[in-house]
């Protein structure tokens, strides 16, 4: 395994999960990314990287994945370098009259995913995660709450249909050369409004956090109105279409969340989490 000497490279880019950085040296053949904290294992690595690839094998427009490499004590990934890009969200903060036709481009774009079929044998089903990681919530959940979450994994449909599994704005990046999906290590099939609500969620749910702010590098004004332009180029635009389609994301959200956490929890970050599944909850029971 190449090792790689971070002081020989220039940090370029962080997100939720790893930094990103290129050559000193200005040969920008390869970009590295080094995951954070407790998911920079060789196990966790292997395991992006190996979705990074079947992605690609699979046609999806992504970066071709290279190589696993050693950074100090750690891991990292080195895969295609693409020149002058930029996410959907440097574009929407750097230039906020572009958020509708970023919106656009984004909704495009996710359809153009969702129609993908799977075939291959490496991506799970969104239910089989979403099981696994409800049994990190138990603690913190009722009987009754836990049984409508089964009620809800139960009634998705059988598809094979392709998902993100981290659908916003910050994972869509435009260039010279085209748009690609980034940040693939969590793929797996299913019903397509998981991640719709995904989005839903970091727009809009989430959007008067700092964080997700802060990973944006958008205000909570410019995260709301991606959503709403989100929605327009997805023909629902009127007051009472937008209130009953958001409605009925509520339950995705939380299946969502759940999903999300099966990857690698934090116990005290479910705990806080099970607030918002149970308040949702009890608003879709009434």
């Amino acid at each position: 395994m190449k090792r790689i000497d971070l002081n020989e490279w220039k940090q370029i880019g962080a997100g939720g999960n790893g930094k990103t950085y290129i050559p000193k040296d200005g040969s920008h053949e390869a970009i590295l990314k080094v995951c954070n904290g407790k998911g920079n294992t060789l196990e966790s690595v292997r395991l992006e990287f190996e979705s990074a690839m079947e992605c690609f094998k699979s046609g999806i427009p992504t970066p071709e994945p290279f190589e696993i490499v050693r950074v100090g004590k750690g891991y990292g990934t080195l895969s295609q370098f693409i020149k002058n890009k930029r996410s959907l969200c440097r574009v929407c903060a750097d230039n906020p009259e572009r958020i509708g036709e970023m919106a656009a481009l984004m909704a495009a774009k996710g359809n153009e995913l969702h129609s993908e079929e799977y075939t291959g044998t490496l991506f799970q089903p969104a239910s089989f995660h979403i099981r696994r990681g409800l049994k990190i919530f138990h603690p913190f959940l009722t009987g009754n709450e836990i049984a409508v979450i089964e009620q809800w994994i139960d009634s998705l449909p059988d598809s094979r249909t392709l998902l993100h599994g981290d659908f916003n704005p910050g994972n869509l990046i435009v260039s010279d050369s085209g748009t690609y999906w980034i940040d693939t290590g969590r793929m797996f099939y299913g019903d397509p409004l998981i991640d719709i609500a995904h989005l839903y969620y970091f727009a809009a749910a989430m959007s008067r956090t700092v964080i997700v702010q802060h990973l944006s590098h958008m205000s909570r004004i410019q995260l709301v109105t991606f959503w709403q332009e989100f929605l327009k180029s997805m023909g629902i635009e009127s007051e009472s279409d937008v209130s009953a389609y958001e409605a009925g994301l509520k339950k995705y959200v939380v299946l969502d969340i759940i999903l999300r956490h099966s990857f690698k929890p934090s116990r005290l970050l479910v705990f806080l989490l099970s607030f918002q599944v149970r308040k949702i909850i009890k608003t879709q029971l009434h």
